[in-house]
């Protein structure tokens, strides 16, 4: 609800958007594209043809249907073999980015991918983003030397840093 007490769409999203951010930790792209598919800018074909991009706005992979977020995410028939399952939601998520990047192979690059093993993909993604986030820092071994770096971007401030010691 707002401050002033009634409850709005917005402000449910607001709450909605807060608790999954910190409770759910997931790879950036997987959280770029749950934006994307929340604020209806992923490009599809029907997007591309509204723009004046494309000359149809017809699904690339059916053939059929207009090539909607939803129909590409969810409604086309190789979408519908993936068998999505909401019950986690950083698999449901990272299983949506997957399956965007199997039709940007598909358009881009003429690569077909196998909608059957895009959960088996999304799983062992996760696992390795996992993995990553669970290493923690080390001494060098003796004898040897260390070098820590990092960097960060910030497209809204337009900067960039990197540390190094």
């Amino acid at each position: 609800h707002t401050p002033s007490g009634h409850y709005s769409v917005k402000s449910g999203y607001h709450v909605t958007k807060a608790s999954t951010y910190t409770t759910q930790p997931s790879p950036s792209s997987s959280d770029t594209l749950r934006s994307c598919v929340c604020l209806n800018t992923i490009p599809t074909a029907q997007i591309l043809y509204n723009r004046k991009c494309l000359h149809s706005p017809i699904c690339s992979r059916c053939h059929i249907h207009s090539e909607s977020v939803q129909h590409a995410l969810f409604d086309c028939k190789d979408m519908k073999k993936t068998n999505f399952s909401p019950e986690s939601f950083n698999l449901y998520t990272c299983m949506l980015w997957k399956c965007w990047s199997s039709i940007n192979a598909f358009i881009f690059r003429n690569q077909f991918g196998n909608p059957n093993r895009i959960q088996q993909e999304a799983e062992e993604y996760l696992d390795f983003y996992h993995h990553e986030k669970e290493m923690k820092w080390s001494p060098p071994a003796i004898g040897c030397l260390k070098l820590n770096v990092d960097g960060a971007v910030s497209g809204k401030m337009r900067k960039t840093g990197m540390g190094a010691f």
